[in-house]
């Protein structure tokens, strides 16, 4: 895995949280970490640019807030000190001078704060870490905001959705972090099951030897996807995969399954393909991200395998 982190900041202490999570990961990779902070070329008062809700077009309000900029970066490396930074204040919109920098870059890993916004709101603001996702082909790590009360990098092991049998980019990420940062993983899949046994708000455990039949087909699909991740990241991290079956609510299973373990991070793909994995991606991964308390690993569709 290229250890290079690419972070992006403001002045709100979920972003300070971020960076405090991507200066761990960077020492724990042995890597070196860039911060981003965007001061927005021109956004318009409908269409807010993180993290200014104006259009910026004065020069001496421009200048104010570069030299605002600099003093969050020195502040925010002083804050991670050691670890091997810089900073790069930027001039546009966030999301893409983020996803530019991770380019130039070469970054491994994208990490972001975010606010917990609910997804109505997120989709008329324009949300940072959802626009992020969007516009890059790297593993985006986003902190949600109850994770700003934990330790940098606090857990015992990584935990990986997995939608369909197809799911290989989140599964090659999830065994190359494992492996990097000496953590076992588990694979998890979550069956859409309504029955009133494997339902509510406790972790339904199906176990993956029981005998299924021909009309659980969901079980039967979610055997395959597991099976699948496992012999996909064989040659990866053979050692380290363990695997969960489950039934239930996608994003409250993960999310009980990832604080039973003490899991370090959550990772996901962004949507599945066909109707079991769109049930797992997609507003899964906003859900953990939201209103989580593990730092979420979300691996856009085209998400590099390599990364």
């Amino acid at each position: 895995m290229t250890p290079n982190i690419v972070c992006g900041i403001d002045q709100s202490p979920e972003a300070r949280a971020a960076a405090r999570l991507a200066a761990a990961l960077a020492e724990r990779l042995n890597g070196r970490l860039t911060l981003v902070h965007a001061v927005a070329a021109g956004a318009s008062s409908a269409m807010p640019s993180w993290p200014y809700p104006a259009s910026i077009g004065d020069t001496s309000v421009r200048g104010s807030l570069h030299e605002a900029g600099e003093r969050l970066m020195s502040e925010t490396l002083e804050d991670i000190a050691p670890c091997d930074a810089i900073g790069r204040i930027e001039d546009g919109h966030a999301p893409k001078r983020i996803c530019v920098a991770a380019e130039e870059e070469d970054a491994a890993l994208i990490v972001l704060g975010t606010r917990g916004q609910g997804a109505s709101r997120a989709a008329l603001l324009g949300s940072v870490s959802l626009a992020t996702i969007r516009g890059t082909s790297r593993p985006v790590v986003v902190v949600p905001p109850a994770a700003t009360r934990g330790r940098s990098l606090d857990g015992e092991c990584l935990v990986c959705g997995i939608g369909g049998p197809d799911d290989t980019a989140p599964a090659r990420v999830a065994a190359r972090l494992a492996r990097a940062l000496d953590m076992p993983l588990t694979f998890a899949h979550v069956a859409p099951r309504q029955d009133a046994e494997l339902s509510g708000s406790t972790i339904a455990v199906v176990p993956l030897a029981a005998p299924a039949q021909p009309s659980e087909r969901p079980v039967l699909q979610g055997r395959a996807a597991l099976t699948g991740a496992t012999d996909t990241v064989r040659e990866v991290a053979p050692e380290l995969a363990g695997a969960r079956m489950l039934a239930g609510d996608p994003a409250e299973q993960l999310r009980q399954l990832a604080e039973q373990e003490r899991a370090a991070m959550v990772v996901v793909g962004t949507r599945g393909r066909g109707a079991l994995g769109s049930g797992l991606f997609g507003s899964v991964s906003h859900s953990l991200a939201c209103s989580g308390s593990t730092p979420v690993v979300v691996c856009p569709e085209r998400a590099t395998a390599g990364a």
